[in-house]
Order: C-alpha cells, then sequence, then structure tokens
C-alpha cells in the first residue's frame, strides 16, 4: 500500500509521538547504556559465549514506506482432518497456526524468561522461491526469536530476525533477497495496534548466509536486541524503552507495555502485511498476510534461554540447558477454497542431536 505525502506527514508525527526518546544524559544520536546497566548485560553476554555490548549504539531508521511489514503474535486455527490437532489450549503440546511454525517454551513458577538466542542459516536462492502453482506477485518468510506473543492476551512481544523477501519482476522472475529487522509489539487498550517492524538498513544480509539473534530483558521495560552476520564477522544492535523517559525537558509517556517473559519463542512465520492505522485497532479486512514461499528446510540451532525470577531481581540469570524436549510445537497451517480445505504448510520437528536444534519444514 503506497504512502502519500500527507499520509506520510501524519505517520512521521504519529511515529514519532511513540517513538521512546532519548534519555536526557545521552548522546545526541545514540542510546545510552548506563555503565551499571551495560556491566549487568556483558556478564549475561559472556555467560552465552556472546562479546560484550556496546556502550552506545545508533537506532536503526525506522523505514516509512511500503517495503515494511508486521509481524503478529500467534494466531490460532481450527483443526482440520489434514492438518492435525486444534490448539485449544495454552498447554496443549501441539497445534496449528495460520501465521506461526515453530516452537515456544513456556515458563512456570516464579520465574519468566529474561534471554532468548539462536542461530539460523538462510536458505540460498536455489532453495527458495514461489510454491507449486504459486502466482503472486510477492512472498515472505520471517526467521525470529522472541519473548511472549503465544498467549492471547500477551500485552507485548519483543523479537528480533531476518525476512525472505521474493518480489515479482518485470520479466517474471523474482527478485530474492533477505534483511533483518526488529520489532515490539505491543497490544494497545483498544485492540492489537499496528507496529511494524523496524529495519537494520546498514546490516547486510544475503541469502545463504548464517545469522545469530538475541533478545535480551535489561529490565522489563528496557529490551536489548543483537543481530550478527557469523557469515561476515558484522553485527548490529539497539535498544529500546517503553517507560517515561526524557526528551530535553519534556516528558515523554511510556508508548508500550513491560515484557512478562512467559514464553521463548523461536519462530518461522507468514508475517503481515503492513497497514498504518495511526494508532487504532486493525480491523479483520485488514490483516492480510503475505503468501509463504517454498523455503525448503530452516535449521534453528543454539537455542538457548534464560530464566530470572518475575521480579528481575535478587538472582542472577540462570542459563537454560539449550532443553526443547517441553517445548511446545506450532504448525503453520494455510485455509483454501475450491474446495475449502486446510492444508499444513510448515512443521517443526525436534532433532535429538546436537541439543538446542530443531528444523521447520516446508510443505508444498
Amino acid at each position: 500500500m503506497a504512502i502519500g505525502k500527507d499520509d506520510q506527514a501524519a505517520l512521521l508525527q504519529e511515529l514519532e509521538r511513540r517513538t521512546p526518546r532519548l534519555r536526557k544524559d545521552s548522546v545526541p544520536g545514540l542510546y545510552y547504556a548506563t555503565p551499571k546497566r551495560k556491566e549487568e548485560r556483558d556478564g549475561a553476554l559472556k555467560g552465552w559465549a556472546a562479546s560484550p555490548s556496546p556502550q552506545t549504539y545508533k537506532r536503526p531508521r525506522l523505514a516509512i514506506d511500503d517495503e515494511v511489514a508486521a509481524h503478529r503474535p500467534l494466531q490460532r486455527s481450527p483443526g482440520a482432518s489434514n492438518a492435525g490437532a486444534d490448539l485449544p489450549g495454552l498447554w496443549t503440546r501441539c497445534g496449528n497456526s495460520t501465521n506461526w511454525s515453530g516452537l515456544v517454551l513456556a515458563a512456570s513458577g516464579f520465574y519468566g524468561f529474561s534471554m532468548v538466542k539462536a542461530s539460523w542459516t538462510l536458505p540460498t536462492e536455489d532453495q527458495v522461491g514461489p510454491p507449486p502453482a504459486g502466482d503472486a506477485d510477492e512472498y515472505r518468510a520471517s526467521i525470529w526469536v522472541g519473548l511472549d506473543g503465544h498467549r492471547p492476551a500477551s500485552p507485548s512481544m519483543p523479537q528480533i530476525g531476518t525476512t525472505i523477501r521474493l518480489k515479482r519482476k518485470d520479466d517474471g522472475s523474482y527478485d530474492k533477497t533477505a534483511y533483518a529487522w526488529a520489532q515490539w509489539w505491543v497490544r494497545g487498550k483498544d485492540g492489537q495496534k499496528s507496529y511494524t517492524e523496524v529495519k537494520f538498513d546498514a546490516f547486510s544480509l544475503d541469502l545463504g548466509q548464517r545469522v545469530s539473534c538475541l533478545v535480551h530483558l535489561d529490565d522489563r521495560d528496557d529490551v536489548f536486541f543483537r543481530i550478527q552476520n557469523l557469515s561476515t564477522g558484522k553485527e548490529d544492535s539497539a535498544g529500546w524503552v517503553s517507560h517515561k523517559v526524557l526528551s530535553g525537558e519534556e516528558e515523554v509517556s511510556r508508548i508500550g507495555e513491560e515484557v512478562s517473559g512467559a514464553g521463548a519463542c523461536f519462530v518461522v512465520e507468514r508475517p503481515m502485511v503492513h497497514v498504518e492505522t495511526l494508532g487504532r485497532a486493525l480491523q479483520d479486512h485488514e490483516k492480510k498476510l503475505y503468501p509463504l514461499p517454498s523455503f525448503g528446510q530452516i535449521t534453528f540451532t543454539e537455542c538457548q534461554t534464560a530464566l530470572r525470577p518475575l521480579d528481575l531481581k535478587g538472582q542472577r540469570e540462570a542459563q537454560d540447558r539449550f532443553d526443547l524436549s517441553a517445548a511446545r510445537q506450532i504448525r503453520l497451517v494455510e485455509h483454501l477454497t475450491g474446495p475449502q480445505r486446510t492444508e499444513l504448510r510448515a512443521v517443526p520437528d525436534i532433532l535429538t542431536q546436537p541439543n538446542g536444534t530443531f528444523v521447520v519444514n516446508y510443505k508444498a
């Protein structure tokens, strides 16, 4: 959906209102991590064999155009005879969704997830393409890790990942690309708002390359995102806050909800076509998903999480054991007509070796 000049001006104004401002003591144009916060974060990153975080780092530029997509919480799907069981409740070990395929780990007791991390290799140009008999102008598949979004009432969902994009050219062939993004989806009081992904414009990424992504809660309303291109050695990061912060002498109200950490998610997603609603709730007819390309197989490795007490205080993070045995498996289904039917489109499979590894297979 193209955005006109008048709409773009309104959108810029709305995004400026929503976007957390820089802290008063920060370097202009940079997000500032206090020495104490950086020390705590780096201690955790060291435990996960990750490089230290930057003291200051640039925010990724907001992409104000029709190129962005929106990433949504888990959308449950009714069962069908050829798609397996329904996902009737929160604790079902296996279920169906119209937009997710992958694994979800649920926290229990008085603990919540404070970190989720995984690596994967993007398919090559030869491995990705339109599905059999597919004739759409554009296809997208997003691969990401994040916290929450698996419950119907999840108030917030920070996530970071990559997207495979196929766009038809004039000669009928497809331009095949990949890009990196982060998103902090929040549920507004008036329903699910249309917050979009934020692209890492300076982060180079090609099909066939291997990446590692991490989401870390510095606090319930302060999230650190990092992506690393393991094929090139390059990385980028971002830090966002949802609490009240200062911009000059002006106090800016919080823009989102705190992260509960109830779930850690490893997902291949069919993203949503972004429709900018300037803060109002999306209508059902506006919730359109991109067609999913054929991607073969996506292998998640080094899937890792960390737990902390729900107040995020008093104890250091405990690293998870790369254990996916308790994960809930989510299968992506597609509802078709002529005749009306439901078909499996992407299915996860946990591998026994190495630990912390699973695959998502595309089903034609």
